[in-house]
């Protein structure tokens, strides 16, 4: 019984986590900020990039395993509106969801 409740405690505390990272750490571009939280919304997890990526970061279906999607949210892409739809379009057909 004690490890189950330590695992929603953790569960819980790191959406938690994940929820006041998303506050703090937003992205640069108002299309991909809204179509990360859209994915958010649809219970993806966000993970940040280091401070001399390419990438601003990495977008994890719920399934959250080696086989399970993955989206590469790039810092500077050419077409920011056009990346922003793409990342909706990944969310919307993930087969976990």
């Amino acid at each position: 019984m004690q490890l189950t409740a330590c695992f929603l405690a953790s569960c819980t505390l790191k959406y938690a986590i994940n929820i006041l990272w998303l506050m703090r750490a937003s992205h640069s571009n108002k299309h991909i900020r809204e179509a990360i939280r859209y994915a958010d919304s649809k219970n993806w997890s966000v993970t940040k990039a280091g401070p001399r990526a390419h990438l601003w970061g990495t977008l994890w279906c719920p399934k959250q395993a080696r086989d399970g999607c993955r989206i590469r949210v790039m810092s500077t892409p050419r077409n920011p509106e056009m990346h922003a739809q793409d990342i909706r379009r990944y969310v919307d057909r993930c087969p976990y969801v």
